[in-house]
């Protein structure tokens, strides 16, 4: 019996002692943070994901066949504009850039000499010309001084009829007029031979109207007078010119057979070795830059008159965690997307240390520039949530919390934008909600 009241005291003993225990675990508080609920005036924003991709793109091919001699960049490095890429061997364009030297320089010597000959051609129809006009002037000269002997043999006709001269004296002068008259004849057959070639029938025949002015006559006799020299000078220019641009064409070869990069940027892809023969336009290398990158993103087409350029939008990427890039609106799509009804956006962000990669996957809140007033609070007080409903821990009586049901929109910056289940000066808890049930009581800081 005494045995059986020993054991029931020692029970009875560890019974109050658990009791007070529990008492105690009970009695103790969990220290938690509390906000108490104001409104802020935000700034309306629609939340689209999207890409990142990049703001300039170059795909390096070659304007000139030949093989590899060197490659001076490889993946990831970074390269500005003018650049050396790659180098291909010039020995073959070298050789070909001699041969067409040495044949301009021909071309240029029969050019020298053609252009002397119709330069002397020239020459020759100026005194041609001068030839012609001095035939003109003895032709009149000897028409003159027939008709004077004319009038003199006529003269002397009469006086031989009233006998006051001799038949001799007659007959001499009749001789005399003979050797006018013959002088007159060479002297116009003279001057038919010369104007062979000068005459108006000539610039008729040539195409010309006959001018008005003696300088323009002139000229157009001398150019019916070159017509072959002239032709021989425009085949040789013709010649030259195209020596020249063959010559100009193989040094541009010369020059492009060192391939620069178009832009500043980063070598994303190298499809190339020293060694490999170029052919067509075989892709070589991928320039990228990234100093700026796009956000491809998306907006309902329902919503796109909230958006204009240059609206702020702020950027965050899975990979990232929580950064926050700070960009614009800097294009939007002319064309809806029939299948999905949206409208693309490109927003453009500074990225000079080239954290943004092309290919991320973005989220982005894309603000309107519209303001209203509202209540946020920040998105880890959430206890949990589902779609845009969520519950949290407010503070009753002081030190007591019970759950709320809220519902929300989210907002930038890991805030929650909350539409309905909260008012001012509620009163919610940030922090330790891990630790708490519903109807806890709490030591509460500010």
């Amino acid at each position: 019996m005494k045995t059986k009241a020993i054991i029931i005291i020692l029970f009875s003993l560890s019974v109050l002692a658990c009791s007070r225990g529990t008492d105690k675990e009970k009695d103790k508080k969990i220290n938690v943070k509390v906000m108490k609920v104001k409104k802020e005036i935000i700034e309306e924003s629609l939340y689209s994901i999207g890409t990142v991709s990049y703001t300039e793109k170059a795909n390096i091919t070659s304007k000139v066949m030949g093989k590899v001699e060197r490659v001076f960049v490889d993946v990831g490095s970074s390269v500005s504009r003018g650049t050396a890429l790659l180098q291909l061997e010039k020995f073959e364009l070298q050789l070909e850039l001699k041969k067409a030297l040495a044949e301009l320089e021909s071309a240029r010597s029969t050019l020298q000499l053609v252009e002397e000959k119709y330069k002397n051609a020239t020459k020759r129809v100026e005194q041609q010309l001068n030839v012609v006009e001095k035939a003109k002037a003895d032709l009149e000269d000897k028409e003159v001084s027939l008709e004077n002997v004319k009038r003199i043999t006529e003269r002397k006709k009469q006086l031989l009829d009233i006998g006051a001269i001799t038949k001799q004296e007659y007959e001499n002068l009749q001789t005399e007029l003979t050797t006018y008259e013959t002088k007159f004849k060479l002297a116009k057959k003279e001057l038919e031979i010369q104007l062979n070639g000068y005459r108006d029938e000539d610039i008729i025949q040539n195409g010309y109207q006959i001018p008005r002015d003696q300088k323009e006559k002139i000229k157009i006799l001398k150019e019916i007078n070159t017509t072959v020299d002239k032709a021989e000078v425009d085949v040789q220019r013709a010649k030259v010119k195209n020596a020249q641009a063959q010559v100009d064409s193989i040094r541009l070869l010369l020059q492009n057979s060192t391939i620069r990069s178009p832009l500043n940027g980063i070598v994303a892809i190298r499809d190339i070795e020293p060694g490999e023969r170029i052919a067509g336009e075989q892709p070589l290398l991928v320039i990228m830059n990234i100093d700026h990158v796009y956000a491809l993103l998306n907006i309902p087409e329902s919503q796109i008159n909230d958006i204009k350029k240059q609206n702020k939008v702020e950027l965050k990427v899975d990979a990232l965690g929580e950064k926050i890039f700070k960009g614009h609106v800097n294009l939007i799509s002319p064309i809806v997307d029939l299948k999905t009804r949206t409208i693309e956006i490109k927003a453009k962000f500074k990225n000079a240390d080239h954290i943004l990669k092309p290919g991320m996957f973005a989220r982005a809140h894309i603000f309107t520039g519209k303001k209203t007033e509202s209540i946020t609070i920040p998105s880890s007080c959430v206890v949990s949530s589902k779609e845009n409903t969520a519950e949290i821990f407010v503070l009753h009586n002081k030190n007591e919390v019970y759950t709320r049901k809220i519902e929300f929109t989210e907002t930038t910056g890991n805030r929650l934008d909350v539409t309905k289940g909260l008012n001012e000066n509620d009163l919610v808890i940030l922090d330790n909600i891990e630790k708490l049930n519903e109807g806890d009581k709490v030591d509460v800081q500010f």
